[in-house]
């Protein structure tokens, strides 16, 4: 079994956000000065007995943030995001 051809993203190019309530597009940015998407998370471990170390791990809550410059401002931007 070979493996799969990795899917490779050298930066974001462009950014279309949409309405999470009714699916509609606001439009597209399409002059991004940058763009950073960071994710952490918090593993829980399974303590108990007279062991020293841990019997598992598992992961907790996984955390996203998004942070987006734009280098231009669009008519859409200012109903999408407001200030």
């Amino acid at each position: 079994m070979s493996l799969s051809d990795p899917r490779l993203v050298f930066g974001v190019h462009s950014v279309t956000p949409y309405s999470r309530t009714d699916g509609t597009f606001y439009g597209t940015a399409k002059v991004i000065g940058s763009f950073d998407a960071s994710f952490s998370g918090d593993l829980i471990e399974l303590n108990g007995g007279s062991s020293q170390y841990p019997y598992g791990v598992e992961s907790g809550l996984i955390k996203s943030d998004l942070k987006v410059q734009f280098k231009e401002y669009a008519d859409w931007m200012f109903s999408a995001f407001p200030w």
